[in-house]
């Protein structure tokens, strides 16, 4: 609390040889955006004064269904870098 940094989302690589693409949109706490399996991306950047984020995102899902033989379990992750 009270210093700056930058918050990741990152997606955990999918199984089997499936791809997977999330992007987002928010209610403007965090920035919308895109992130392959494998990956993270950059959510947040600035000075965090309180103790939790909050954030309403809506996710849209991409793959291939023909690679897709059976069902998923998606991994997203946070990280936070603190700045300096």
């Amino acid at each position: 609390q009270n210093r700056r940094g930058r918050l990741y989302m990152g997606l955990e690589p999918a199984t089997d040889g499936v791809r997977l693409q999330a992007s987002w949109q928010t209610q403007g706490r965090l920035l919308p955006g895109t992130v392959r399996d494998g990956s993270r991306t950059l959510v947040y950047e600035g000075l965090v004064t309180e103790p939790f984020l909050q954030e309403s995102i809506l996710l849209h899902l991409v793959t291939d269904g023909r690679v897709l033989e059976r069902m998923q379990s998606l991994r997203f992750f946070f990280e936070f870098e603190v700045s300096p």
